[in-house]
């Protein structure tokens, strides 16, 4: 269960960054490729994105966890929910998870989300 809230969270860091790439010019299939020979190799392999991935195919492995569309106010029981009903019960404190349940992701990382609509 932590793991796959950690997974959820690392999910939207790995959206943020692709469109702030984006967003500066660079390529989604180029960024991919260089992240998965760098530092970043890992996290893209957890999330099973590689090198050599069409466009269609790395926007079905980023959405694979949830269920309909990531958008505040839309209720969806996933990773977050799960992870925010455990918090809750231990008495532990998750700002981040709290954030990532009220992020409005499509509008947040236009880029990428303008991007993954041809597709």
């Amino acid at each position: 269960m932590v793991g796959r809230y950690i997974g959820a969270a690392a999910r939207e860091l790995l959206i943020e960054g692709l469109n702030l790439g984006l967003k500066a010019g660079l390529d989604l299939q180029k960024m991919i490729e260089v992240m998965s020979v760098s530092a970043s190799a890992r996290h893209l392999q957890n999330l099973g994105l590689k090198a050599g991935l069409d466009l269609q195919k790395i926007d079905e492995i980023i959405r694979a966890p949830f269920a309909g569309n990531p958008v505040a106010g839309v209720h969806r029981t996933n990773e977050l929910d799960y992870g925010m009903q455990m918090a809750e019960a231990a008495g532990a404190k998750i700002p981040i998870c709290r954030l990532l349940d009220e992020l409005d992701a499509p509008s947040t990382y236009d880029a990428y989300y303008t991007l993954m609509q041809e597709y």
